[in-house]
């Protein structure tokens, strides 16, 4: 799950910078969109009776969020918290 997540972390953020440069905006939309893309596979994985299936699937779900890098651009470096 981990590796998901810091894959989406940071192609995420190259992709929302990069929609970024023509509207702003899709600093928010961007992550709205890949958490409603990602609450599907969530719930998938946690009706899952096996281990790996639920590793899998929580893998994918990791995978579509790109949300924490890109919340904290709209933050001010002091304000944020770890």
């Amino acid at each position: 799950m981990m590796l998901g997540a810091t894959i989406s972390t940071f192609v995420g953020g190259l992709i929302a910078q990069r929609l970024a440069l023509k509207d702003r905006r899709w600093l928010q939309w961007f992550p709205a969109i890949t958490v409603a893309a990602g609450m599907p596979l969530y719930l998938t994985a946690l009706m899952q009776e096996s281990w790996l299936a639920l590793a899998i699937w929580m893998f994918f779900g990791a995978l579509a969020n790109a949300t924490r890098a890109l919340n904290d651009l709209g933050v001010a470096g002091r304000r944020r918290r770890g």
